[in-house]
Formats: structure tokens, C-alpha cells, sequence
């Protein structure tokens, strides 16, 4: 939701931007390594999938298969609980902290999105 909001709420924006594209993807397997240590356990199966290829045809196909639009409602409903996005992805840099591990590419997202405590070069690897 982060890359989404970045990208202005559109999801051609996030289609279209391939940097974007890759940040999301490594802040997403930054954040999956950070919840597993947390937890003691393996990161997911999911973790490997290719999102850079799996978001952009997600977000080429939600807009034709859902009978509502999708970037009205994702703007709408994550601009209003976007206080926990952004407390989210600070909780997330601060598990990866603690347990040694990259954060750089949520760190990038939350100085963007201006998440809590989370300065955007402080500890990104």
C-alpha cells in the first residue's frame, strides 16, 4: 500500500514504475524476514514469488475483474488508516533491527510516507 500511495494511488503508477516495483518488492521480503525472526520461524513460501511481475498483473487485472473501483476504494480506505500503515512499517524497520537484518528498503518507503520514528538513512543496509 505504500508503493501504491507513492504512486499516487494509481495502479498504472506502479505498473509503470519499475524502481518503485523493485523497492516494494525488497521492502516486502524485508518485512516477511523481519516477522519470521520475530516469530522464530521461516519466512513463507510466498516470499520468493517475483512480485515484481506478480503486482504488476494483479494491478492490470483488479480493476477489470472487481465490480467496484478498486483505486477509489484502496485511496479511500488506506488514506483513512494511513497512521497505521505508517506505524506499521516503523514496527517492521524496528523487528528488523532488532534482529540484524536489512531494512532499507522499508526504511526508503517510510521517510517517503514520513512513518514515525523511522529515519530514512539510520541503520538501512
Amino acid at each position: 500500500m505504500a508503493a501504491l500511495e507513492r504512486a499516487g494511488w494509481r495502479l498504472d503508477g506502479v505498473r509503470a514504475d519499475r524502481a518503485l516495483l523493485r523497492l516494494a518488492t525488497r521492502a516486502t521480503r524485508e518485512a516477511l524476514d523481519a516477522v519470521s525472526a520475530a516469530r522464530g520461524r521461516s519466512a513463507p513460501w510466498w516470499r520468493g514469488l517475483p512480485f515484481h511481475v506478480v503486482v504488476p498483473a494483479l494491478a492490470r487485472l483488479a480493476p477489470r475483474a472487481l465490480p467496484f473501483d478498486v483505486e477509489a476504494y484502496l485511496r479511500i480506505h488506506f488514506t483513512k488508516v494511513g497512521d497505521q500503515t505508517r506505524e506499521q512499517i516503523a514496527r517492521w524497520v524496528a523487528l528488523a533491527e532488532e534482529a540484524g537484518l536489512p531494512s532499507g528498503a522499508l526504511r526508503a518507503l517510510a521517510g517517503e510516507l514520513g512513518a514515525p520514528g523511522v529515519a530514512a538513512g539510520r541503520g538501512a543496509r
